[in-house]
């Protein structure tokens, strides 16, 4: 969590645990997803936690309530490795997969709406990293980076290839 009191991981056996950095205490132990969990990150606001596993399901957790308040089942066709909150709103997420996708979420809209947005890479997924603006997005995989233009209408542009 951005002031550091808490800190949120994964595990091999689908559990998705957030624990409290000053006591070192286990807060919360959400039980949900079925296969190891790769990706955990808090949104913005610190009471949520959003998560990603190799069930290829996300889910959003609410801290206080300590339940699941979202589920997106199949929403890629191989192991999701990465993810990321929108750094500008905390609405908003992405995830990285095997299948050489990049999607876009927002949890206001329901699961069954599927991705506000989907773009392809040339190779798996291996991370994803977005500036503080918001605006850009940048892909690894195998050995290439790649920059994404996430303002263009319709669909992000790849701006550039580096190998």
């Amino acid at each position: 969590r951005a002031d550091g009191r808490m800190i949120t991981a994964g595990g091999e056996q689908g559990f998705v645990y957030v624990f409290d950095t000053a006591g070192r205490a286990m807060l919360r132990r959400f039980k949900g997803h079925k296969a190891p969990v790769h990706v955990t990150r808090f949104a913005q606001d610190g009471y949520h936690v959003i998560s990603a596993s190799d069930d290829k399901t996300l889910r959003f957790w609410n801290i206080p309530s300590d339940r699941c308040v979202s589920t997106w089942n199949h929403v890629h066709s191989d192991f999701i490795r990465c993810g990321r909150v929108k750094p500008d709103d905390l609405n908003v997420f992405l995830t990285g997969s095997y299948d050489k996708t990049v999607k876009l979420w927002d949890t206001r809209a329901p699961p069954s709406a599927g991705s506000a947005s989907t773009f392809t890479h040339e190779t798996q997924i291996d991370d994803l990293v977005m500036p503080p603006s918001g605006t850009l997005l940048f892909t690894a995989s195998g050995n290439s980076v790649c920059s994404w233009d996430l303002l263009m209408p319709g669909r992000p542009k790849l701006h550039e290839q580096i190998r």
